[in-house]
């Protein structure tokens, strides 16, 4: 069986992890759907379970370059040398035309596989989302809270599924479409108010506020990019106060955004000078009132995510921001 998957890095940059998992995750989605589970790849799990490998010491299977190698044209013959699984990488633009059928006399035949023995399924991508939330084409600000109370808990929870998710959601844009027009841009930025000092500078510990990951610039989503910026995110520690005023005001300054998507686990808790002397409803007015003053027609569209309800204090804080009351998310 040959499966179609998204196209891979270029050669100099090797697949790593990320590409494994992801050919895994599809492949698997498929599967379930094939048995009408849908197309959750978790449904599989019972299945998955109860399967043993023959050689508990070596739990794989190669795949060889002929196929079936073991009685190849037999009819109901089943060996585990001859499964195989063939996933093939497509850059935009690369249309699998040798995999098209042509058709002589009524019947079809594949340049590169035997009908006989191959049946050929094009693995579609989902589109990107995160958190559930569909991304479109478009110029994407990530913006991430990493104040102290996103590890409040002490198991760092919501700093680690902020951190999976926001990767996830990078790795599933796409730098251009087939027809080779720019699809999705991106820019990572991080906020709070802990202080941060360097040791090795003699430099005394100044308030950071907002953290810009390649200095806050808007990139294509290539997977060079991808790749920095998941090791960008993955290094970043929670810590300090809520200044979700200067994250706001950070993102809509970059240029040519045409999504916001803020997340946050709590109302701020420093106004626009890095002060702590407003109560919580003049902190949240203040935010409020700058992404009014920031956006014009509804563009840049704000989306927020929260681990509350839309019906509590924060939720309700969230709702206000994004620009419409569906443009909020729990998560």
């Amino acid at each position: 069986m040959s499966l179609l998957a998204p196209a891979p890095p270029p050669a100099q940059h090797a697949p790593d992890r990320v590409a494994f998992l992801a050919i895994g995750y599809y492949y698997r989605a498929w599967l379930a759907q094939k048995r009408g589970l849908g197309r959750n790849p978790r449904a599989l799990a019972g299945i998955m379970s109860a399967l043993t490998w023959a050689d508990a010491e070596r739990p794989f299977q190669g795949c060889g370059e002929n196929h079936p190698k073991v009685e190849p044209g037999k009819d109901d013959y089943r060996c585990a040398d001859n499964r195989r699984v063939e996933v093939l990488f497509f850059r935009p633009g690369d249309a699998p035309v040798d995999l098209a059928p042509t058709v002589s006399r009524g019947k079809k035949s594949y340049p590169l596989y035997d009908p006989q023995r191959y049946v050929f399924t094009p693995l579609r991508c989902p589109p990107p989302r995160f958190f559930g939330r569909v991304l479109g084409e478009g110029k994407h600000v990530f913006l991430i809270d990493v104040s102290s109370s996103m590890n409040s808990d002490g198991t760092g929870f919501r700093i680690n599924r902020a951190k999976v998710g926001l990767v996830h959601a990078l790795f599933g844009l796409a730098a251009q479409t087939a027809e080779g027009v720019a699809k999705h841009e991106f820019a990572v930025l991080a906020f709070s108010s802990k202080a941060e000092a360097n040791p090795a500078r003699g430099l005394p510990a100044v308030p950071l506020t907002v953290q810009r990951w390649n200095e806050g610039t808007m990139v294509p989503a290539t997977w060079v990019n991808q790749v920095a910026a998941e090791d960008w995110v993955n290094g970043l520690t929670p810590g300090g106060g809520t200044c979700t005023y200067q994250g706001m005001k950070a993102a809509l300054e970059v240029p040519g955004a045409t999504h916001v998507y803020l997340l946050s686990d709590g109302h701020p808790t420093v106004d626009k000078q890095g002060n702590r002397s407003l109560s919580a409803a003049e902190l949240q007015a203040e935010v409020a009132a700058l992404v009014a003053a920031k956006t014009t027609h509804g563009k840049p569209r704000i989306v927020t995510f929260g681990f509350d309800g839309p019906n509590t204090p924060l939720g309700r804080f969230l709702v206000r921001l994004a620009t419409t009351p569906n443009d909020y998310r729990q998560i």
